[in-house]
């Protein structure tokens, strides 16, 4: 059911949007990003795949991840509750 949705929130965009969007993500730099960030990082990802801590520790050694287990791509659409509790922890322990 969630990749028919997300199917059909994507064929729902008009083209030009569709196109913008991929080609965003073509020139999107991460590491540029990571390097001009002033704040610590938290990811909130899925479990599914290992996510490179070092890598993003070379531009930020407060990087750090979260992962839900048992879900996708779209963690927070498959597991709402989950990435809502993780969400709320990495936002209380960065007020602290």
């Amino acid at each position: 059911a969630l990749v028919e949705r997300v199917a059909a929130q994507v064929k729902a965009l008009q083209p030009a949007i569709g196109i913008a969007l991929l080609e965003a993500m073509y020139h999107y730099d991460p590491t540029a990003v990571l390097d001009a960030t002033t704040l610590p990082v938290r990811c909130l990802n899925s479990a599914a795949r290992p996510t490179n801590v070092a890598a993003g520790r070379k531009h930020d050694m407060r990087f750090d991840v979260r992962t839900v287990p048992n879900v996708g791509h779209y963690v927070m659409l498959e597991d709402p509750e989950a990435f809502q509790a993780l969400l709320d922890a990495a936002v209380d322990e960065l007020a602290r």
